[in-house]
C-alpha cells in the first residue's frame, strides 16, 4: 500500500512540475505577445516618432517634455528591462524584432536627460540602462562569435 501511494505522490509531483514549467514558458510567450502588441500602439508610436524627429542636440536634461513623449519611451524600456531582468520577458524579443536598435538608438539619445533625472530619483531608467547594457553586451558577444565563425572558415578554405 505504501508503495502505491509513494507512486501516486511522485507521479503528482512530476505532474505538477510539468505544469509548473509549461505555464512558466507560457507567461514569457504571453508577456512577449503583449509587449509587440503595445509596440503598436498609436500613443506610443507618435511618441516614437516625436522623438526620433527631435535632435540628440536638443535632447538635453532642460528638455520640456510637455507631451510626455519622453516619460512614455522610458516608461516602456524600462519595464521592459525590469521584466528582461526578472525572466518574465525574454530578450529573444529584442533581437527578434528592431526593439534591439531602437532601445540602443532611444537609450544613447535620452541618456543625458535620464542621468539628469536620476539626480532627483536615482531608480529613475535604471531597468532601460541595464536593458541597454544588456543588449550591448550580447551583440558585442555575437559579433565576435561571429568573427571566430568567418575566421575559422577561411583557414579551413586556405587549406589544401
Amino acid at each position: 500500500m505504501e508503495i502505491i501511494f509513494g507512486i501516486i505522490g511522485a507521479t503528482t509531483g512530476i505532474f505538477g512540475m510539468i505544469v509548473s514549467v509549461t505555464s512558466f514558458f507560457r507567461n514569457r510567450l504571453d508577456t512577449a505577445i503583449s509587449y509587440l502588441e503595445y509596440d503598436r500602439d498609436t500613443e506610443y508610436i507618435k511618441a516614437r516618432r516625436a522623438i526620433y524627429q527631435t535632435p540628440k542636440e536638443c535632447i538635453t536634461p532642460e528638455y520640456d517634455d510637455e507631451d510626455g513623449n519622453l516619460a512614455k519611451v522610458i516608461l516602456v524600456y524600462n519595464t521592459s528591462g525590469l521584466f528582461v531582468r526578472k525572466r518574465r520577458l525574454p530578450l529573444w524579443v529584442f533581437y527578434k524584432t528592431s526593439a534591439m536598435q531602437t532601445c540602443i538608438v532611444f537609450y544613447e539619445k535620452l541618456e543625458p536627460y535620464i542621468r539628469s533625472r536620476q539626480a532627483e530619483n536615482m531608480f529613475y531608467g535604471k531597468e532601460f540602462e541595464w536593458l541597454y547594457n544588456k543588449i550591448i553586451r550580447k551583440q558585442k558577444r555575437r559579433e565576435y562569435i561571429k568573427n571566430l565563425w568567418q575566421r575559422s572558415g577561411s583557414k579551413k578554405s586556405n587549406s589544401p
